[in-house]
């Protein structure tokens, strides 16, 4: 028997059958899994099944019989128990139970997956699935967690000392920061770090020898530490070098190695060997370099890969001129490492009368311990994006309310915004929980909305989106 999903503007549902169809309900995971499972149920005169899986998948928004079964499986093992089905309460596989606790006695901080493929192999079972994992954690309780933890620390096996060390660190890099205008960290403090083995240094970056020679090397490196005579100049502008430094200043100052490479009759691949070939003098040059600072400053940061390990890319971007004032890789974006990232950029002398980020909460700790004096603002294209990521997961796709949100902080008036989402609010109330959508706005409207109508203020942080 064919059934078809239909949806109102209320964001509501109801399945319709050949005859007879069900009330309009909320439109949630919830509602559609318990109708999936009691029509199931539902038999003809002879007991057999009013609607097949593949019938039924269509509430779930598939076209597969997987879609519908497990649920209906998943269903029978919390002893069919609606209430259990939907808080995930299921009778969990005593062997699998068994192992997970061993597992995590051994290592407390494994990702499912990780758990699974130990899981599997030890049992030597295939049949080891996310959900009979999932199940199984839900069942081990807060107390048993707590013994293997105790017993792990009493062992040496787990410990504290990263955010500890780090402490230190700061405390000790503070104390170079006082009448210190701008400079790199000093040697001893990343030797400590390295001791400590908070960060992780790639030793064969660290002493890797620059192997390509490039004519007049050396006496550019002189240039930064040795006195400097008219001679001297000639003869590095006048050596295959001067061209390749050339270079570097155009492509410094913005112009394409396209661009560049039009200019001296060379391929931009040529430039970018000569960038690579001169890369050790740029980096002499750029380490003592300060750009001129306006005190407002984007921060943010983004997943790379570096080979097969992901890494998080800092970036510290003045928002008034654009110039790139600090950028740092580190393994995590925790607060420790924020508040590395922010005392990496206080120690060359930035010291930000306002700070502007994407509301990454890591950010608010760290900017109170290393500038306390600093305004903390956050970004608005993050909020609204955040909002209609809200939405799209309460599966509320309302184009009035759409557009209201986008209108949000377009205008001069701070009595404007609040009335804006005083109406966004009003909007919601029959479709779902406000708080589940507004929450998070209503929490960072303070930090957001102060950029409203102050043209000094940045009001995203956009400069840092872009670099």
């Amino acid at each position: 028997m064919a059934l078809e999903i239909e949806i109102n503007n209320n964001n509501q549902f109801r399945v319709k059958a050949q005859t007879f169809f069900t009330d309009w309900l909320p439109n949630i995971s919830a509602n559609r899994k318990i109708i999936l499972i009691v029509l199931r149920y539902l038999r003809d005169a002879d007991g057999e099944a009013l609607f097949t899986f593949k019938d039924l998948a269509v509430i779930v928004g598939s076209g597969e019989k997987q879609a519908a079964s497990k649920h209906v499986e998943e269903f029978r093992k919390c002893e069919e128990d609606f209430l259990k089905t939907i808080q995930h309460k299921c009778k969990a596989d005593e062997q699998i139970l068994e192992s997970v606790l061993e597992i995590l006695e051994e290592n407390l901080l494994l990702t499912d997956k990780e758990i699974i493929e130990r899981i599997s192999k030890k049992l030597n079972r295939s049949d080891i699935t996310m959900s009979k994992i999932r199940t199984a954690l839900n069942k081990i309780s807060a107390k048993e967690i707590r013994k293997i933890v105790k017993k792990q620390i009493s062992n040496g096996k787990m410990h504290y000392k990263e955010e500890y060390l780090l402490n230190c660190f700061f405390e000790k890099a503070n104390e170079k920061v006082e009448g210190k205008e701008a400079g790199e960290i000093s040697q001893e403090i990343i030797e400590n770090l390295k001791a400590s083995k908070v960060i992780e240094f790639n030793k064969k970056e660290i002493n890797k020898e620059v192997r390509k020679k490039v004519d007049g090397i050396e006496e550019g490196k002189s240039l930064f530490n040795e006195e400097v005579n008219k001679k001297k100049l000639t003869n590095i502008w006048k050596s295959p070098l001067g061209f390749k430094l050339l270079a570097f200043i155009f492509y410094y100052h913005g112009i394409s190695q396209g661009i560049i490479g039009s200019w001296f009759g060379k391929d931009k691949s040529t430039i970018c060997r000569w960038l690579e070939d001169i890369s050790l003098l740029a980096g002499i040059y750029l380490k003592n370099l300060m750009v001129d600072f306006s005190g407002k400053v984007a921060i943010d940061e983004k997943w790379i890969k570096i080979g097969d390990v992901w890494f998080y890319l800092f970036v510290a971007i003045d928002c008034v001129s654009g110039y790139p004032l600090l950028a740092k890789i580190y393994k995590s974006n925790s607060t420790n490492y924020c508040k590395l990232f922010l005392l990496e950029l206080k120690i060359r002398g930035y010291i930000p009368k306002i700070i502007i980020t994407d509301g990454w909460d890591s950010y608010i700790r760290a900017i109170k311990t290393v500038f306390p004096g600093a305004e903390h603002l956050l970004c608005r294209f993050h909020v609204i994006r955040s909002l209609f990521r809200r939405l799209r997961k309460a599966k509320i796709f309302n184009k009035e309310i759409s557009k209201l949100i986008g209108n949000i902080f377009k205008t001069d008036y701070k009595k404007t915004v609040r009335r804006r989402i005083s109406k966004i609010k009003d909007k919601l109330s029959p479709l779902v929980t406000v708080k589940r959508i507004m929450g998070g706005l209503d929490k960072k409207l303070p930090q957001v909305i102060k950029a409203v109508g102050n043209k000094n203020k940045p009001s995203t942080s956009n400069a840092a989106e872009t670099f």
